[in-house]
């Protein structure tokens, strides 16, 4: 299964999609919506795949799952 993350980068001030172990991200956005629009079109495309939408807590790197999207 395919999974994408939508993260917000405190370097870049960018929301970004990346897919897992992934070193580039897919997509970057100025805001968190439209990034997490581009992660499910992404899983869609990509099926069987999962969005994990992380918060965005500046200053702390691994940051918690606010909300899950699975696409079978």
């Amino acid at each position: 299964m395919t999974e994408y993350h939508v993260i917000y980068s405190d370097q870049d001030r960018e929301w970004k999609v990346k897919k897992a172990a992934a070193q580039q991200a897919s997509a970057t956005e100025d805001t968190k919506q439209p990034a997490v629009e581009k992660a499910k079109s992404l899983a869609k495309s990509n099926r069987p795949a999962t969005v994990y939408v992380h918060y965005k807590k500046p200053g702390q790197d691994l940051k918690p799952v606010q909300n899950e999207h699975s696409y079978s």
